[in-house]
Formats: C-alpha cells, structure tokens, sequence
C-alpha cells in the first residue's frame, strides 16, 4: 500500500541530513545534457543515460589501473626474509606469479568513482605477522611515492591495510589472504552475467544508497555485496511474477519503480528473510532463528556460501533504508497532471532523488 510519508532523509553514517528533492531537481542533470531540450524520454531512458555518466569513464580506468599496476610491482618486488628469526625484507626483481589479486567492485565493473581499489596479498605475507607485513608495504609504497597510509587494521577479522595514492587520491584496500572477497567477487561476476539488468540496477542501487551514507557496513549500513544479492533477488523473483502477480517489463524504468515499492513498503523485513539459492526465494527468519526481538525490522540475508550463516546480522539501517526507499519512490513518481510515461530532461525524475557533489557534476567536462 502507497502511504505518503514526509520526505525526509536521515544520513546517520555521516551525521547530516539531506532532504528530497536533490539540488539537481527543476533543472537539466548533467547525464542529460546531451538530449535535445525539446526530447521527451522516459525514465528508463533517465537512468541508462545516469549510468553512463555515473560509471567510471577511460581516463580514471587508465589512472586506476596505473596506481594497480605501480602498487603491484612495488609488492611482489618484497622479498621477506628471516634473519636472527625476526622477519626482513630486501627488494628483489618483481616475482611471479604475483602474490597481490584484484577483487571487489573494480574486478566485478561495478566501480564508481568513489570506490575503493580492494587487492588481496598471498605467499610470503600470509606467514608473518599482519602488523609486520603491513609496516613493510606501506613504508615500500611511501618511499616510492605511490601511496601514504591512511590506516592500519592488523587485528581485524581479515586485516586490512588502507592507503590512498599520492597522485590521485584514489583508496585502496590491501588485505592478506581474503579468500572470501575473492569468491565473493567471482559470484557477483556470476550473477551480472546470469541477468544483464542486475549491473545497472546495482550501480543506480549503491549510489542512491551511498549518497545518504548507507553503504559503510561499520556503520550498520549495505556493502555492495549485500546489494547484489537484495538486487539480483528481486530481479529472479520479478522475473517469474512472485513479486507482481504478473508479466514482468523489462524496463529499467518499472522495474525500478517496483524495486522501490517493494523494499520502500510490501517487504515484511520482520518476518521474512532473503534466500539466493538455487532458486531465490523468502523464508520465515523466525524458522531459522535469525529473528532478533531488538531488532526484528533488520534486512536478513541467507549467505550464498553458507545457508546456515545469516550475511547481514549488523544492518542496523534497515529502518532508514526502507524510508529511505519509500521517499524516493514518492518523489520519483509523475506529479500531478505530468505524463505517466514521458518528460522533458529538464523536468528529470532521477534527478529528483540524485545528490552531486562538485567533484562529480564536473567530472566529465
């Protein structure tokens, strides 16, 4: 059921507070400004022309993938040695095979601009101490004017080593055997081959969600593979009619619209959790005994590598989220006496919901 809701957006993770309309609203976005002003297009058509823009363009794949190139070279050009039975290290001839693998959303082409660079370490640094290794790598890739170190997190879970390059300014995350983010990122690849429309809905998806500081797990929010995985549910189960009652549309445009409606206002997120098996489907949380009474509203997803595993026990968002949807789908819709279907650039309905900063609106001049 459609209820109107003030529309508001509460940005917890970053302490602000963003309203709706965006700044962009009432004006032509700049993912638009190539359509004539007299052309009438569609929603659909509003957010392919989003994607293209908002997706990485040539030149900052060229710098990215320069800054991979550089960190590699320096790190498989470590050798770790032990003398006195403490570890050392000397600089060799880069080694092969390379001990660093891409993962995350530059391997999966789902990298935005923001996104952070994610390489994962084998040999050597798998068998020394994470502090050690990452005092060696982040001291090699400083020296070299590649990277400074932003922070160090060696106790974590799977510790991380965070660095931003020195030329750019682009992030990047060093970790040491992660086994998990690489199979991960190979099941995302999976899943946007399965189904075309998952890769651009994911990426309109993350953005809206990372613009209202939803995407930091850390902060109770979805990572990018958490969104897949709500994302390509939908689609599967869209595309058999479990969510309609009906004959899907391959619009891009509805089938965002339904998306919104979905997890803005139908989802039962208390009682049912979200299964990406063979076959998507809901189960009673309750059943499995993943139903948390302090916060039983929470997003419950079952992990793909292990069902008896719950993926997302930590998104304390899941309240904001869903308001958070159901504000944009208000906005979103056509306004009283438009056309259901079609609009001038400079009337966008993405652009009702989509927030740029200076660094982005200027990106692509």
């Amino acid at each position: 059921m459609f209820i109107p809701i003030t529309p508001q957006i509460s940005d917890y993770a970053f302490g602000r507070f963003r309203e709706l309309p965006s700044p962009l609203f009432g004006s032509t976005p700049p993912w638009l400004m190539q359509i004539p002003v007299n052309h009438k297009i569609s929603l659909g058509s509003d957010i392919i022309h989003f994607i293209k823009f908002i997706q990485l363009n040539p030149s900052e794949k060229d710098k990215r993938k320069q800054l991979i190139k550089q960190v590699t070279k320096v790190i498989d050009s470590l050798k770790i040695i032990s003398k006195n039975g403490k570890p050392k290290v000397s600089f060799v001839s880069p080694q092969t095979p390379s001990c660093v693998t891409l993962y995350g959303s530059e391997k999966s082409n789902l990298a935005l601009p923001f996104s952070d660079i994610d390489i994962s370490l084998s040999g050597d640094f798998i068998n020394i101490n994470s502090t050690i290794a990452f005092q060696f790598i982040s001291d090699a890739l400083a020296n070299a004017c590649i990277c400074n170190e932003v922070l160090s997190l060696p106790l974590a879970r799977i510790p991380l080593l965070k660095m931003k390059g020195i030329q750019d300014e682009i992030n990047i995350d060093i970790s040491i055997d992660n086994q998990n983010g690489i199979e991960t990122t190979k099941l995302i690849g999976r899943l946007c081959h399965k189904n075309s429309m998952l890769r651009p809905l994911v990426i309109l998806i993350r953005y809206l969600l990372h613009q209202a500081g939803f995407t930091s797990v850390m902060s109770g929010g979805l990572n990018t593979f958490m969104i897949t995985l709500l994302v390509y549910s939908f689609l599967e189960m869209y595309n058999t009619g479990n969510i309609t009652g009906g004959v899907p549309d391959n619009d891009i445009g509805s089938v965002f619209i339904t998306f919104l409606q979905h997890f803005g206002y139908d989802f039962n997120y208390s009682k049912y959790g979200i299964s990406v098996g063979v076959e998507c489907s809901y189960f009673e949380k309750a059943s499995r005994g993943w139903l948390d009474s302090k916060r039983p509203c929470m997003l419950t997803i079952e992990n793909p590598f292990d069902e008896t595993s719950n993926l997302t026990p930590n998104v304390y968002l899941t309240p904001s989220i869903k308001t958070y949807f159901a504000n944009c789908l208000q906005w979103i819709l056509p306004s009283m006496g438009d056309d259901i279907y079609l609009f001038l650039p400079s009337n966008s309905r993405l652009a009702r919901i989509i927030s740029l900063p200076e660094e982005l609106l200027n990106r692509n001049k």
